[in-house]
């Protein structure tokens, strides 16, 4: 569980983070002289990734081991790492929302499960909260599929059980696909965009680019281009 900040009072210990500002470690990628063409690409694109992501690190309480708490006391960074995470930067929502994720991890979740489930909310990038409750929705979605398909492999049980595992994974797998729909269409506001690359007209004949809509006109079913 996400460990919610009290308020500090005057001259209260503060612990500080490992690394730079905020408690952010900066990574240092290693030499590429020994890589390959292709090994220094994928190098490249990890350094620019790393570069646009700042997701919330949690670690363990240094009193309780079961309560997790934000690796950083900068309050400024801190909403900047609950904004890119969950679309708030509001301290209440943005807790519920990342333990609602943790929450959702098979089993009982520990440290790096927890990191994960909140990793997985960043990829998503929502850029507001509902996009954040979407983004939780989605890493909960994904964790029963996957549940419900690894119950399908599970050897010496009733054809009867494994059907119904299956079934339940293809259907959560189907509710994942529209939840990725559904936040492609909020972000474009469902707006379709239609790109034409290649366009061949024959001797003689005319290309039309435009709207062309059907019917109307003198009633001998010309088309009318606009």
């Amino acid at each position: 569980m996400v460990k919610k900040e009290p308020k500090k009072k005057k001259n209260s210990p503060v612990r500080k983070g490992k690394g730079n500002a905020g408690g952010q470690k900066k990574l240092s990628l290693p030499t590429k002289a020994r890589y390959s063409d292709r090994e220094k690409e994928s190098i490249d694109r990890l350094g620019k990734v790393i570069g646009k992501r700042n997701p919330v690190k949690l670690v363990q309480d240094s009193e309780n081991s079961k309560k997790l708490h934000q690796d950083t006391t900068d309050p400024l960074l801190l909403r900047a790492q609950f904004l890119e995470t969950t679309g708030t930067y509001h301290h209440q929502t943005a807790c519920h929302l990342m333990n609602q994720a943790i929450l959702a991890m098979p089993g009982d979740p520990d440290l790096d499960a927890s990191n994960a489930a909140v990793d997985m909310m960043n990829g998503i990038q929502p850029k507001d909260p509902l996009e954040g409750m979407l983004a939780t929705q989605m890493v909960a979605v994904h964790n029963m599929a996957l549940e419900c398909s690894k119950l399908a492999m599970v050897k010496g049980q009733h054809f009867e059980a494994r059907d119904m595992s299956l079934k339940h994974a293809a259907k959560l797998m189907q509710v994942f696909t529209a939840q990725v729909e559904a936040l492609n269409k909020y972000r474009t506001k469902g707006q379709q965009t239609i790109n034409v690359q290649h366009v061949n007209v024959n001797q003689g004949g005319q290309a039309v680019v435009g709207n062309i809509q059907q019917g109307g006109g003198d009633g001998d079913g010309s088309k009318n281009a606009q």
